[in-house]
């Protein structure tokens, strides 16, 4: 007779070498990925960057803030354009020597043919020295500024903004540069006043002349260019209100000569003031425009 043993469970899992048994980990039974990696299409492409420069403007252009500062400084657009003064200012900045204008030598005062820039150079002279005490005073102002923050034993926000508008607003430094503002914009508008009557010299009604004196100097024009193109527009234009520009009298060089054969070529100035028409060099001394608040030394050329 034959006999059957019957196997359990551990002794078929035993002799089953093809099963796995649950406690073993999958690890190392994992099936490798195979697929192809999925290509990024965010990333950017190199490409190289074209641009062309602008050429700056000879002249930047001013800050709006700026602007509207200088229109109430100088009285822009404001009839009382004219009244802005330095004569008084002025004394308290001019000194002897240097601080003035320069003395003509003796042995050249009949060569001096244009003593009227002396009015001029003594603005820049008075300018000059006023700059010189401002930044003294600042520097006394920054000193007493931090004697008194190493002699004060409390130092609040409130009591350094109070000592502050002390020495800086209340203090010399202001009104000196107040003087300063007003030696600029007095002399300014000195040079504006001069330009303008040389301009309306040409007027040839004595009324329309008047008429457009009363227009006032805007930001930008030396008169305000509206009211200035209509009022010369009623008049019928610009032929019928000026007389003609005569050209400058230049003694030219012959034709066979060179042109650095003549001893009358015009030099341009060394700081930009060139004047293309010649008119400061050929004009007669009597013309030259008077400054309306400067002295003006006019000494008869032979």
């Amino acid at each position: 007779m034959m006999h059957f043993q019957t196997m359990g469970p551990a002794d078929q899992s035993s002799n089953n070498h093809d099963e796995i048994e649950g406690n073993v980990s999958g690890e190392l039974y994992e099936v490798e990925d195979t697929e192809a990696p999925v290509l990024n299409n965010n990333v950017a492409t190199l490409k190289l960057a074209f641009n062309t420069v602008l050429k700056e403007p000879p002249v930047p252009k001013s800050l709006p803030a700026h602007v509207d500062l200088l229109t109430a400084v100088q009285h822009f657009d404001s009839e009382n354009w004219s009244s802005v003064r330095y004569s008084e200012v002025q004394k308290l900045y001019c000194s002897q020597p240097a601080f003035t204008e320069l003395e003509t030598n003796d042995e050249l005062k009949p060569f001096d043919k244009f003593s009227n820039l002396s009015v001029l150079e003594r603005g820049f002279a008075a300018i000059t020295q006023a700059l010189i005490k401002q930044g003294e005073t600042v520097e006394s102002c920054f000193d007493s500024l931090v004697t008194w923050a190493r002699t004060t034993p409390k130092l609040t926000p409130e009591s350094l903004q109070d000592k502050i508008k002390e020495l800086f607003i209340e203090g010399p430094f202001q009104k000196i540069s107040n003087d300063v503002l007003q030696l600029a914009c007095g002399h300014r508008a000195d040079l504006i006043q001069q330009r303008r009557d040389s301009i309306l010299r040409s007027v040839k009604d004595k009324y329309f002349k008047e008429s457009l004196r009363k227009i006032p100097p805007s930001p930008q024009f030396i008169f305000q260019k509206d009211p200035l193109s209509s009022a010369i527009e009623k008049q019928g234009g610009v032929s019928k209100c000026f007389w003609p520009v005569r050209p400058p009298t230049q003694n030219k060089p012959a034709a066979q000569a060179g042109p650095n054969q003549t001893n009358n070529a015009q030099k341009a100035p060394a700081q930009d003031a060139y004047d293309p028409s010649g008119l400061l060099i050929t004009m007669p001394r009597p013309f030259l425009p008077v400054p309306a608040q400067g002295n003006y030394n006019f000494v008869p050329t032979a």
